[in-house]
């Protein structure tokens, strides 16, 4: 016999897809014979299953090669389907992270820029004191705008 060889593991993956892609449609007998590539299959895909059936009273019973169904909403949630939720919560996290961080820095921007502008006012008031003039006055000489600035 010859050793084992890339082009025989090549046909190999190429059967099993062939079969997989056959056994979404249906389910398939398989014979004594496959019984080992059974196996293989089953390592390389947790969704393949196997079920033994009585066929005739002559023979005790056959193995059926099927993928199992979507589960039902009612039922539990696929192993594959809480993962894929789990990645998506945590992006979301991630998202709102990002999010959350950038609104403190904004607010500690707003926060810097309220303290200086308290201080501007302040010391507008107090030239203006000793000018003896109101501050809309000297708003208007510095070229500032008293409700808004």
């Amino acid at each position: 016999m010859a050793p084992f060889s890339e082009s025989d593991q090549t046909n190999n993956d190429a059967d099993q897809r062939q079969l997989l892609e056959s056994l979404r449609r249906q389910p398939v007998l398989v014979d004594d014979d496959n019984v080992h590539r059974l196996e293989q299959m089953k390592l390389s895909n947790p969704d393949l299953r196997t079920a033994s059936i009585p066929i005739c009273s002559k023979s005790l019973s056959h193995r059926i090669l099927y993928l199992t169904p979507d589960p039902n909403p009612e039922e539990e949630p696929h192993p594959r389907q809480l993962l894929k939720r789990r990645a998506e919560l945590v992006k979301q996290l991630q998202e709102r992270q990002t999010r959350k961080v950038a609104l403190d820095e904004y607010i500690d921007v707003l926060h810097r820029y309220n303290e200086i502008k308290d201080v501007a006012q302040t010391m507008l008031g107090r030239l203006a004191e000793n000018e003896r003039v109101a501050s809309r006055t000297l708003y208007a000489r510095y070229g500032l705008d008293p409700d808004t600035d």
